[in-house]
């Protein structure tokens, strides 16, 4: 039979545990949300250098996604601790990056006609209603978000 004291410690070991593992869980579920963000605004900025126009084509209310990213970073990480915050932009950016990567890792700093079109069609066909899909569900689904990132936060 386990003496009490050790009942207990394991009893606290088991809920410090599920605590650390909810909490990095609750990371996740808002490194996901700013990961949207941030691989719109990253597809933003890669086709503007194709398209200088590019950025005022797909816009909300609050204005183009460089505005959004940067105005869905605040509402993420606002009343982490800094430690989270930090965690969870690293988290969200490099898996924007990595996905960026994988879309253009062959590209190699050239500039062809063929290369800069195939370009233009992926920042218009894919990247444009990513953007748009962004801030559409950022204004329209706004309180669910809201709902969503105050339950990951108050634990």
């Amino acid at each position: 039979m386990w003496p009490k004291a050790a009942i207990a410690a394991s009893v606290i070991a088991v809920f410090a545990l599920t605590a650390v593992s909810a909490r990095a869980e609750d990371l996740k579920v808002l490194a996901r949300i700013l990961y949207a963000a941030d691989l719109a605004d990253q597809a933003n900025t890669y086709c503007i250098l194709i398209d200088p126009s590019f950025s005022s084509k797909a816009k909300g209310r609050l204005g183009n996604m460089r505005i959004y990213a940067e105005h869905i970073k605040r509402e993420v990480t606002i009343d982490l601790r800094q430690v989270d915050a930090l965690a969870v932009m690293m988290e969200a950016a490099g898996a924007a990056k990595r996905k960026m990567e994988s879309i253009f890792g062959n590209i190699k700093n050239r500039h062809d006609a063929a290369e800069t079109n195939s370009i233009s069609n992926w920042c218009n066909e894919v990247a444009k209603p990513l953007i748009k899909g962004v801030i559409a569900t950022h204004d329209k689904d706004h309180a669910e978000i809201d709902k969503i990132m105050a339950k990951a936060k108050a634990r």
